[in-house]
């Protein structure tokens, strides 16, 4: 986010309370195939957060960006991302802020063809 855009996130919310809101809007995008967007609102909590569960937010980036590179033809940008993902939300399973994170990982591991999943 530059420093002239608006922030996504309301800044009179609590610091638990914007979490809470960042996962919300996060699976809101998702659904919607608005991935970048998904970045936007992970990256903004992941820029102002520096608790010991920032990872989780710096992974469901990494894995949402990984799907936008896929939709525009970087493999290799969707493979890496997904498995810097993929990596950082592990230390979470299966369940973390409310997030199913097996029935996540399964979703975007079958969202995404074998030659990005698969490690070489």
């Amino acid at each position: 986010m530059s420093k002239s855009e608006e922030p996504i996130l309301d800044p009179s919310l609590s610091e638990e309370e914007k979490e809470a809101e960042a996962v919300r809007i996060y699976f809101d995008l998702y659904r919607k195939e608005m991935y970048y967007e998904c970045h936007d609102v992970m990256e903004e909590i992941w820029m102002e957060t520096f608790k010991s569960h920032r990872k989780f937010f710096q992974g469901l980036l990494q894995c949402a960006v990984s799907r936008f590179h896929w939709g525009n033809e970087n493999l290799h940008g969707a493979r890496v991302l997904y498995r810097e993902g993929t990596k950082k939300l592990e230390p979470f399973r299966p369940k973390f802020m409310g997030v199913d994170l097996e029935a996540y990982l399964e979703e975007l591991t079958a969202a995404l063809p074998e030659r990005v999943t698969r490690a070489e």
